[in-house]
């Protein structure tokens, strides 16, 4: 009977111990998952905050592209305001010239002939005074009319080339990122 006492003594030990064993691995192994998990959770998360960037990014690109097109309406719409003041110039100048050549054609036909001579010199310095005034006018509109374009083709590239930077710098983040080799299991 001791025999058979001292038997399951060492079965009963043996598996006590199998039981120890079996417990430690199965510890190991929800150390090991847990670890895995993590570095899972890690990796996810920067996944996450990177793509969230990105379109943060993007956001801020179709803005400026929303900043660039209301310019560039303002832009036409002064080119457009610009050019009809223009217009009414050049008729104002136009009318004034057309009334002075009638205020002198009337004065020529009431004057004597002793004063027409000084009178048609005088209406002469006066259309001429009239002509140097339109044309400075003019020159001031156009000039402002050629700084507004310079400006609207200094937005246009500056604007092109903020689009094809940012365009390029999210292509090469996006392949970087997406290339990923995966994580290595843990054995």
């Amino acid at each position: 009977m001791s025999k058979k006492v001292a038997q399951l003594t060492k079965v009963i030990y043996h598996l006590n111990t199998k039981n120890e064993d079996h417990d430690l691995d199965m510890q190991d192994l929800a150390e090991q998952y847990e670890a895995e998990l993590e570095l899972v959770l890690k990796d996810t998360t920067e996944k996450v905050n990177f793509f969230k960037s990105k379109m943060e990014e993007a956001s801020d690109e179709k803005r400026v592209r929303e900043v660039a097109r209301a310019l560039e309406i303002k832009y036409e719409e002064e080119k457009r305001k610009c050019l009809n003041e223009l217009d009414a110039i050049r008729k104002r100048a136009a009318d004034r010239e057309a009334a002075v050549q009638k205020a002198a054609t009337k004065n020529i036909d009431s004057l004597s002939m002793q004063g027409l001579e000084q009178q048609i010199e005088q209406l002469i310095r006066s259309l001429g005074d009239t002509q140097t005034a339109r044309n400075a006018q003019q020159r001031e509109w156009e000039a402002k009319l050629k700084g507004m374009q310079e400006d609207a083709q200094a937005l246009e590239s500056s604007w092109k080339s903020k689009v094809r930077g940012s365009n390029g710098q999210t292509e090469n983040g996006l392949r970087t990122n997406c290339h990923r080799p995966p994580l290595s299991r843990l054995g």
